[in-house]
C-alpha cells in the first residue's frame, strides 16, 4: 500500500493471490497480476452480472465465463520475475494501473496496462496495454523502442444487447467518465490524520458506492459482484451494515436496499404462507402449530434473491430477526425521505403482525440469535426489533441483576459477532445506552478471534460515542487492518479467509466513522445538547457532536446529503462548522 498518495492504492507484489477487482453495481470484474482477467495459464477468471441469476431454485448467481477475449494468449511476459512491478488503483479516476519490467534476451521489456469499467453502470470493462522493448546491446543513441499495443472494450456478459453501444476504444470511455468521477468525489471525507486513515476511509468509500448503482434493482449481496458466496443473495447485511453507511453520503446507491425489500413484499408474503401451512416451525425441531394466517403478515427471508422468497435451506431460516431489521432500516429510510412514510407504515404494520403470530404471549422462543452459536428464548436484538414493529413493549427483554443479557440463559462467555451490544448501537435502545458501559464491558471482549469484520466496528463506535475515543481508535483500526492484508485494501469476511470484497465489513468500518468519530446520529426527537442538527421526516431528527481520535485533527464531511440538500462540515474538537 502506498503510504504517501491519499488517493492511490499500490502493490508492488506479483505473487498476490487475491486478484485486483472493478465494479460499477451492474458487473464484476476480477484482474489478475497481468492487469488483465486472464492467468498465466491463459484462462480467464470469472466475471458476475447482476443479470446472471438463476430465476428458480436456488436463484444463484452465476459466474459469466468466457466473455472475455483477447489478441494476447497467454498474457506477455510473467510479472513474477520482475523486479519492478506495480499495480495501482486510482480511486480519483476508477483506473487500475499496472506495469512491468522483464529481461528478453538482450531486451528489456516494459509492460504497462490500464483497465477500468464504465462507472454510469453498463456492463462494459475496457482495457488498453502496450509493450516497449529496448535493446539493451545499443547505445542510448540508438535505443529502439517498439513494439505493441492494444486498446479494447468488452460487454460483460459477452452477448448483451441492451442499451447504448459500448465506447469503441479504451479513451472514449475514460473521457466518459470524467464527469462521473468528478460528481463523485464531491462527496468525501477528508480527515488530516495519518494517510493509510484516509487511504482506508476512502477505499471503503470507493468500494462501496461504485458496487451499486440507483438503478439496481436487487439489493447488495455481502460480497456484491466480487464472488459467487452466499449465491449473491441479500441477508440483512444490506439493511444494517450497508445501508446506514451510504444513507447520507450516495442516498440514490443505498435507496436501493429499502425499494428492493418493498419490491419483494409480495415473496415476503409468500413466505409468511409457507410457514404457516408448514405448522409455523421454529428453532430446536419445535413448532407453533396449525392456525389461520394474519390477513397481512409478512415473514422477510434470511436469504433473499430475485424472487424474495427463502432460499436458505439450513437452520439459519430461524434468524427471525431479519423482518423486523427489514422494517427498523425502512423507517430510517422514510426518515430521511428515500421511501414514501405510508409503505415504511404499511412494512411495519405486516412485520408487526408477523411477530404477533410468532411471538408465545411476552416470549419469543427458539429463535437464532445474530450471534449465530445460539438458538434459545428471547434473543435481545430480535426482541427489541419485534417491539418496534409491534409498537409496544410486548416482549421480555432478557436480564440479569448487572444489565440486560444476549438471550435467556447467556452464560457470557463466547459469541460469534456482536449480538447484546447492537441494542446500543445500531438500535439505540434507551435502555441499552444508559447501560452502554456496562454491556461494553461484559461483552466487548468475548467475541471469537475469527468471526465476521463487522462486530469490531460496531465496537469502536460505541466506544466513540461513549468518549473512549482512544479504545475507539485502536477498535477502529484493527476493525479494517486484519482484514486487508490483500492488494489494494481489499476487505475480506474473516481474518483466516482470502474471500473478497466484504461490503459488510467496509460498510462497518465507515459507519464508525461517521456514527462513531463524527457522532452522527438519527433520533425520532428532537436532542438537546448538540453541536450541529437538521430536521428530517416525521419528526426524525440528524444531528452531530463529534468524538475525533486524537490521531485526527479534523474531519471534513464533504457532501453531506439530506433530504436533497447538500452540507459540508468541519469537526474540530467538539465543533462543527458548515464550510
Amino acid at each position: 500500500m502506498n503510504g504517501a498518495d491519499p488517493w492511490v492504492l499500490s502493490t508492488t507484489d506479483p505473487n498476490g493471490v487475491t486478484p485486483a477487482l472493478l465494479w460499477n453495481g451492474q458487473i464484476g470484474v476480477r484482474l489478475s497480476r497481468f492487469g488483465s482477467p486472464l492467468l498465466l495459464s491463459g484462462t480467464e477468471l470469472p466475471a458476475f452480472s447482476l443479470d446472471s441469476y438463476e430465476p428458480d431454485g436456488e436463484e444463484r448467481i452465476i459466474p459469466i465465463n468466457h466473455w472475455y477475449s483477447s489478441r494476447e494468449a497467454p498474457p506477455p511476459y510473467d510479472p513474477a520475475t520482475s523486479t519492478l512491478y506495480r499495480q495501482e488503483l486510482d480511486m480519483r479516476t476508477g483506473i487500475l494501473r499496472t506495469t512491468w519490467m522483464n529481461q528478453d534476451r538482450k531486451r528489456q521489456i516494459l509492460v504497462e496496462r490500464e483497465a477500468v469499467v464504465d462507472p454510469y453502470g453498463a456492463p462494459v470493462y475496457g482495457e488498453q496495454w502496450s509493450m516497449k522493448a529496448k535493446d539493451s546491446s545499443q547505445s542510448s543513441a540508438r535505443d529502439k523502442y517498439l513494439e505493441d499495443d492494444f486498446n479494447q472494450t468488452y460487454y460483460v456478459p459477452k452477448d448483451f444487447d441492451g442499451g447504448a453501444p459500448p465506447p469503441d476504444d479504451f479513451d472514449t470511455l475514460v473521457d466518459r467518465a470524467k464527469l462521473y468521477w468528478e460528481d463523485f468525489w464531491k462527496t468525501d471525507i477528508e480527515i488530516d490524520g495519518p494517510v493509510e486513515d484516509q487511504q482506508a476511509i476512502r477505499s471503503f468509500l470507493f468500494y462501496l458506492r461504485t458496487a451499486m448503482q440507483p438503478q439496481n434493482e436487487h439489493a447488495i449481496s455481502p460480497l456484491g459482484l466480487s464472488s459467487r458466496q452466499y449465491f449473491g443473495h441479500v441477508f440483512w447485511d444490506a439493511d444494517v451494515w450497508v445501508f446506514p453507511a451510504l444513507s447520507l453520503l450516495d442516498p440514490e446507491a443505498a435507496a436501493t436496499i429499502p425499494l428492493y425489500r418493498l419490491d419483494k413484499m409480495s415473496g415476503a408474503r409468500q413466505n409468511y404462507l409457507a410457514w404457516v401451512k408448514a405448522g409455523r416451525p421454529i428453532g430446536n425441531g419445535q413448532s407453533l402449530g396449525h392456525g389461520p394466517a394474519k390477513p397481512n403478515a409478512v415473514m422477510f427471508p434470511w436469504e433473499s434473491s430475485v424472487s424474495g422468497r427463502e432460499t436458505v435451506p439450513g437452520d439459519s431460516r430461524f434468524q427471525h430477526h431479519i423482518s423486523g431489521t427489514v422494517s427498523f432500516a425502512i423507517q430510517h429510510a422514510a426518515a430521511l425521505g428515500l421511501v414514501e412514510h405510508a409503505d415504511a407504515a404499511k412494512v411495519r404494520k405486516a412485520v408487526g403482525e408477523f411477530y404477533a403470530d410468532r411471538a408465545s404471549g411476552a416470549d419469543f422462543k427458539s429463535t437464532m440469535s445474530p450471534d449465530e452459536f445460539h438458538t434459545g428464548d428471547n434473543d435481545l436484538y430480535t426482541n427489541i426489533v419485534a417491539n418496534l414493529a409491534l409498537g409496544k413493549e410486548a416482549l421480555k427483554l432478557p436480564r440479569d441483576n448487572k444489565s440486560l443479557l444476549s438471550y435467556d440463559g447467556d452464560p457470557v462467555k463466547s459469541y460469534k459477532q456482536a449480538a447484546a451490544v447492537l441494542a446500543i448501537y445500531p438500535l439505540q435502545f434507551p435502555e441499552a445506552e444508559k447501560e452502554a458501559a456496562t454491556l461494553m464491558k461484559r461483552f466487548g471482549d468475548k467475541v471469537i478471534e475469527n468471526g465476521p469484520a463487522m462486530s469490531d466496528s460496531v465496537h469502536a463506535t460505541i466506544w466513540a460515542r461513549l468518549g473512549e475515543k482512544e479504545r475507539a481508535y485502536a477498535t477502529w483500526q484493527k476493525s479494517w487492518r486484519d482484514f486487508t492484508h490483500h492488494p489494494l485494501l481489499l476487505f475480506s469476511e474473516k481474518r483466516s479467509k482470502d474471500v473478497t470484497y466484504f461490503t459488510t465489513g467496509a460498510g462497518g468500518c465507515l459507519q464508525t466513522v461517521l456514527y462513531g468519530f463524527a457522532g452522527l446520529r438519527m433520533d425520532p426527537f428532537e436532542p438537546k445538547g448538540v453541536a450541529w442538527k437538521v430536521p428530517l421526516k416525521a419528526g426524525w431528527w440528524l444531528s452531530c457532536t463529534p468524538h475525533l481520535p486524537a490521531e485526527w485533527k479534523s474531519m471534513k464531511l464533504k457532501g453531506l446529503r439530506v433530504l436533497g440538500r447538500s452540507y459540508n462540515l468541519e469537526l474540530k474538537g467538539k465543533s462543527v462548522t458548515p464550510i
